[in-house]
């Protein structure tokens, strides 16, 4: 074996890997792009049946009873439950005038 062949080798060698290397790259981000197409296309998908049967769901008139009350009662208590056990109750400013403003709002 010359020694000429053998740089020959050596060089081809480094471009076999370069070109196999290319190869495996092109397949790889193939597959991953099939997979992220699939993942976004079941999301879209969700997301219009979510939202049709959310439209089919809605009230056809705007009724104001004693049950809306009842959960605006229950969400402000959920949101004091949940600032204070983060610790935001301390950083959060209440005025006098609006804690009363909305325990005598009605509609």
């Amino acid at each position: 074996m010359d020694v000429t062949d053998a740089f020959d080798a050596i060089s081809n060698w480094e471009e076999t890997l370069i070109a196999e290397g290319e190869q495996l790259g092109v397949e790889r981000g193939r597959e991953l792009g099939i997979e992220e197409g699939r993942e976004l296309g079941c999301a879209l998908a969700w997301d219009q049946a979510e939202r049709q049967t959310a439209c089919r769901s809605a009230r056809d008139r705007n009724i104001v009873d004693e049950d809306m009350m009842n959960k605006l009662l229950r969400i402000r208590a959920k949101f004091k439950v949940i600032t204070a056990l983060s610790g935001l109750r301390t950083s959060l400013v209440y005025s006098q005038e609006e804690l009363n403003a909305h325990k005598n709002m009605s509609f």
